[in-house]
């Protein structure tokens, strides 16, 4: 908090870091106003190998239905730290005969990796 504003209402200052790009981002608003904030959502999927041109990564739900269009890597630090990330495990848990769970987490019309894990076939 900081001193009172012009009207006498107390300050915040809110400082945030973009889940998808990294960036950061702040804001002073008066403590006695409501803050807008998104729904998130975390699915976990199974990685099944492939990464397409446009960026599109191959994942099955854990119900076993295909779905190509939940998550696109795009060209910026997070996504290409990521996509190695994820071409790496993959290669482990292939020798290794094991899956790749991809945790993925959405909002506001956008989507990103929260998390990989190896899991036994």
């Amino acid at each position: 908090t900081s001193k009172t504003g012009k009207h006498g209402h107390a300050k915040i200052n809110i400082s945030a870091k973009d889940i998808f790009t990294g960036k950061k981002y702040a804001d002073i608003c008066p403590s006695t106003h409501a803050i807008q904030v998104p729904f998130t959502t975390r699915k976990d999927y199974t990685y099944m190998g492939e990464i397409d041109d446009s960026g599109y990564v191959a994942l099955m739900t854990l119900e076993g239905v295909p779905n190509q269009d939940v998550l696109q890597l795009r060209e910026n630090d997070i996504d290409a730290k990521w996509r190695d990330e994820l071409i790496n495990l993959y290669k482990k848990a292939e020798a290794e005969n094991k899956n790749v769970q991809v945790s993925v987490i959405t909002a506001m019309a956008s989507s990103g990796i929260a998390a990989l894990k190896m899991l036994d076939s």
